[in-house]
């Protein structure tokens, strides 16, 4: 059985119904847990804006700045990978929104004082993505 995301009285509806439905034999495991969104789509287009923005005034490719924040202001878990130890470094994907935001709050702050960039706050997305509401 997937996830079922309950946001509304006809989606509860839809899983009581589904519930009903399951087959109990062998047993089941149901976990409610409260909902916690990833990153936005306004952080998202922000957040890779500003890697172009970097890239343009450093010459720096764009994946590799995109490897270097997430390293410097998410760090690295070392996992032992078929006998070697390796730094992965954490994706960005599943960063909950409030986590994102502070994620370019601090890229922000790295690119003024220590770039001297000052990175753009483009209308169509950046208050939605640094927006309280998000949080």
């Amino acid at each position: 059985m997937a996830k079922i995301l309950i946001n509304s009285d006809a989606a509860k509806a839809n899983a009581i119904k589904q519930l009903q439905s399951i087959n109990t034999a062998g047993g089941l495991e149901v976990i409610i847990q409260r909902h916690r969104s990833s990153r936005s789509l306004a952080q998202n287009r922000l957040y890779w804006s500003w890697l172009q923005v970097i890239a343009a005034e450093t010459g720096n490719d764009v994946d590799a700045l995109h490897d270097c924040m997430r390293g410097k202001f998410l760090g690295a878990a070392l996992v032992e990978v078929l006998g070697e130890v390796r730094a992965v470094l954490p994706t960005t994907t599943k960063l909950p929104v409030a986590k994102f935001t502070e994620y370019l709050q601090r890229i922000e702050a790295f690119a003024i004082a220590d770039l001297g960039i000052t990175l753009p706050h483009p209308d169509d997305c950046y208050h939605e993505a640094m927006s309280a509401r998000c949080a």
